[in-house]
């Protein structure tokens, strides 16, 4: 095999891995990206579910105030009708007693519907902020580990670009650049194996005498058709 073939070879293989490592990283924001929203879908939720508890808290002061003050007038009213000094007055008043019992009833059954929410609303929030604590350990937990794992790669990677970096300088000064072209065109697949006559590229036939010299000399060829350096398998 030709010496420059062997050194493309190499060249390619570390591209391949650089490619490799890059796209894998690329990968990284992304998938950090998607842990971070899935724990901000749990805080909305768990954010909407607080401010809903924080209304019917207010609506429970509400009816409770509102009780409150029919509870007074009922009072009022009941005194009233103890000192009142002919039936007329006093059917009056007994009409303002019953509706006011009739009120308290009624802001006593809203009350008791508002609690009902109170201890759902309750249940929910303890079940999304559990939620939420497991997505954020979850996401603290993959961060960290996309984070040693970045770190070990760009480790490689440089390794790999210095080794690169030495390859490409051993190789001769007319065919790297032939070489950048092709892997441009044909990224890890621009030094291919002759199989069954064919280029292992795009897979047009090979004439023999080109073959002949490959496979007996070793010499440095490329693809009449696309180009590709060329090796016997």
């Amino acid at each position: 095999m030709h010496p420059e073939i062997q050194k493309l070879l190499r060249l390619q293989e570390v591209d391949a891995e650089i490619h490799m490592i890059e796209d894998e990283v690329r990968r990284y924001p992304v998938l950090r990206k998607a842990r971070r929203d899935e724990v901000e879908r749990v805080r909305h939720k768990l954010d909407q579910a607080q401010a809903r508890r924080k209304d019917l808290e207010l609506h429970i002061r509400e009816s409770e105030r509102s009780v409150a003050s029919l509870r007074e007038d009922l009072v009022r009213f009941q005194t009233q009708q103890s000192r009142v000094k002919n039936q007329k007055e006093y059917e009056a008043l007994e009409h303002e007693v019953t509706q006011a019992l009739e009120n308290i009833s009624a802001e006593d059954e809203k009350g008791l519907e508002f609690l009902e929410k109170e201890e759902l609303l309750d249940r929910e929030i303890a079940d999304l902020s559990e939620n939420f604590d497991l997505r954020q350990q979850e996401c603290d937990d993959e961060t960290a580990r996309l984070d040693g794992r970045e770190q070990e790669k760009a480790r490689l990677l440089k390794r790999l670009q210095d080794e690169r970096a030495r390859i490409a300088d051993s190789v001769d000064a007319a065919v790297l650049p032939r070489y950048e072209r092709l892997k441009a065109q044909f990224p890890g697949n621009c030094v291919v194996p002759i199989r069954d006559g064919n280029c292992g590229g795009c897979f047009i036939h090979i004439l023999p005498r080109i073959l002949q010299e490959i496979q007996s000399s070793g010499k440095l060829s490329q693809c009449d058709s696309c180009k590709r350096f060329l090796y016997a398998d």
